[in-house]
């Protein structure tokens, strides 16, 4: 039986590792995967992890082994950049596809190993990979399998147990350490006073303060205690399809902090409001970008403002992003920067490798 064969040391790698699973899987082709230890958050041997790992497995026949057993098959090897890839022997009888995460394939020394390591490298896009000075030899250019997935509203309101009926706004959480760069605190009374739910989204190793503040909303003459967590509040609780994901299908406007899931925005097709709030320790590629995927900022479904933007100008983004229709504009975006939202990766992907599966 033909196989493929998937490393993970991360959970944040199911979300791409998936679709290609669930593809294979389609196509009769038997997907092993390797687990490694990496004792952070997303570690595959954390309970709430491993359970979804099992799951995967059992829905789409996929075997899983400890790292140790890699080396003992052959065939196609997929990484999600460089992690587990030192623990597989490279021979002759292996070949090595890694695909890139978030804004990492521009920066830092961890994409040469596997740049020069991987007979492939899967880039976000051949207009990322031209932006930043990433085009390499061995890149392709396939799409990211990591939007190979249809959502549900409904079940996903279910899901994580939101009201129905109402406006939602994600708040991407900043990272604790640029907390104090944001007002926060005016975020969240805007917000309510054009009558959102607000969302708030954190990774497992950022989690958000349980502490409330005081807010006051136009019209109402006493202020409300309301918590930094909003009126839900998340972390990571599903890795594939990914809660961020899902809540952002699922909610009306996103509000972001340069956020690399501005990928996920931009194909999700929802409005954003983004405020930046930090800065790159190192040159993303060959630019002086401050924030991942800037292009992606400057069509008309998105507005960036400053930290200490007035509240005039954080409600005026409001309006105009809540009363109007940017479709054409998330078109010309994902067909310029990214990929069609009727583009399938993961095929795409198999229909590349079939000869080597």
């Amino acid at each position: 039986m033909k196989s493929i064969n998937f490393v993970l040391n991360q959970l944040t790698a199911l979300r791409y590792f998936a679709p290609i699973i669930i593809e294979a899987h389609n196509r009769d082709i038997k997907s092993h995967m390797f687990i490694q230890r990496s004792g952070k958050y997303n570690c595959p041997s954390r309970k709430e992890n491993w359970n979804q790992i099992v799951e995967l497995a059992k829905k789409y026949n996929m075997r899983t082994y400890e790292i140790s057993h890699v080396n003992q098959h052959e065939g196609i090897f997929f990484f999600v950049e460089n992690q587990g890839m030192s623990s597989v022997k490279k021979d002759k009888n292996k070949k090595f596809i890694t695909l890139t995460f978030a804004i990492n394939f521009s920066t830092g020394h961890k994409r040469e190993e596997y740049r020069k390591k991987a007979d492939y490298v899967l880039m976000p896009s051949r207009f990322f990979a031209d932006y930043y000075g990433t085009n390499y030899e061995n890149n392709l250019f396939l799409g990211s399998p990591k939007f190979d997935v249809c959502f549900e509203t409904d079940k996903i309101i279910d899901k994580y147990g939101l009201k129905r009926g109402t406006k939602k706004a994600l708040v991407i959480f900043p990272k604790n350490r640029d907390l104090q760069k944001v007002n926060i605190k005016q975020i969240y009374m805007c917000l309510k006073q054009y009558g959102y739910d607000i969302l708030v989204k954190t990774r497992g190793k950022d989690p958000v303060a349980n502490r409330t503040m005081d807010i006051g909303i136009a019209g109402k003459e006493a202020s409300m205690k309301f918590s930094l967590r909003g009126d839900h509040y998340f972390e990571d609780m599903s890795w594939y399809p990914h809660t961020t994901m899902e809540l952002i299908h699922a909610s009306d406007l996103i509000i972001n902090f340069g956020s690399c899931a501005i990928e996920e925005i931009v194909m999700s097709n929802r409005p954003v409001i983004d405020f930046e709030v930090k800065k790159p320790s190192t040159p993303l590629g060959n630019t002086n970008d401050s924030k991942g995927f800037a292009p992606l900022y400057e069509y008309k479904y998105a507005v960036n403002l400053e930290n200490n933007c007035s509240k005039k100008e954080l409600e005026s983004a409001i309006r105009y992003l809540s009363s109007n229709n940017f479709a054409e504009e998330f078109t010309k975006a994902q067909n310029t920067c990214l990929t069609s939202t009727d583009f399938n990766s993961s095929k795409a992907i198999l229909d590349f490798f079939e000869n080597d599966v």
